[in-house]
């Protein structure tokens, strides 16, 4: 897959984000959560090519908040401790760049990425905080994002780990063992996006169950991780199904010590 290949992928995403949000009847700020959510896989994307290199989701995340964002009035409890952490995050930034040796593009990179992160994330929880349902919606698109990374793992696993949306292959997928990364560039980060993600799958709805479904996508995103060779997003995984089980009920306890029996 060459360069110009990419850069179409990234024009693609950025023209159809435009024309979307400006015919759609919802609400703008959640319907950029919902694209961005459902675009991850192709939002690390350059969109500008050259030294500075701008993303997909940074010229995407700039354009609706020049153009597109409303703020909203949310209450937050413990609202001074959020912004004494804003404005120490904020400090922080300016110092490191004010003693940074060299202030050139690398470092504006960073900053906007910086930037553009800390919106996308104002935006998700204040939307998230104003709206108790969104939280199940951002999960869906989580999960509908899991999906296509096992769907792009299998074709990799079909053709090859040159079947990439990297436009070159991390140093660590062509190991003695060849490790998988999916649509992501290095296999630990998809490693450890397996092992956060699947969470989502074991959270069931008030005085319901779990689906057999989720069990089959949770046994999936094992087989994932073992394939991207993530040793640590595996024991990250197991640490966290841990808390679940002796944080859960009594029975799920019981099983966890049985099992690891």
């Amino acid at each position: 897959m060459g360069l110009s290949f990419f850069a179409l992928i990234s024009v693609f995403i950025i023209i159809l984000f435009l024309i979307l949000i400006l015919f759609t009847k919802e609400d703008k700020n959640v319907f950029f959560i919902k694209f961005i959510l459902l675009a991850f896989p192709f939002i690390h994307i350059n969109a500008i090519p050259g030294k500075f290199h701008a993303s997909t989701f940074d010229v995407i995340v700039l354009l609706f908040f020049f153009l597109f964002y409303k703020r909203k009035k949310v209450q937050w409890e413990n609202r001074t401790i959020y912004l004494i952490l804003f404005i120490l995050l904020a400090v922080s930034t300016i110092i490191g760049c004010v003693t940074a040796e060299h202030f050139n593009l690398d470092t504006l990179e960073s900053l906007m990425r910086f930037v553009s992160l800390f919106i996308f994330a104002k935006v998700i929880t204040d939307e998230c905080a104003n709206d108790a349902n969104l939280s199940s919606t951002v999960m869906s698109c989580f999960k509908a994002g899991l999906v296509f990374s096992l769907v792009f793992l299998a074709l990799q696993l079909k053709f090859g780990v040159q079947f990439s949306l990297a436009k070159s292959l991390n140093e660590n997928v062509l190991t003695d063992n060849t490790r998988y990364s999916s649509f992501f560039q290095d296999p630990q980060k998809y490693a450890q996006y397996l092992a956060a993600i699947s969470f989502f799958y074991l959270i069931k709805k008030a005085n319901g169950k779990l689906p057999l479904m989720n069990y089959l996508m949770l046994f999936l995103a094992i087989i994932g991780i073992f394939l991207a060779g993530g040793r640590a997003a595996l024991g990250g995984w197991c640490l966290g199904l841990a808390f679940i089980i002796m944080l859960g009920k009594s029975a799920y306890r019981v099983i966890g010590i049985l099992s690891c029996l």
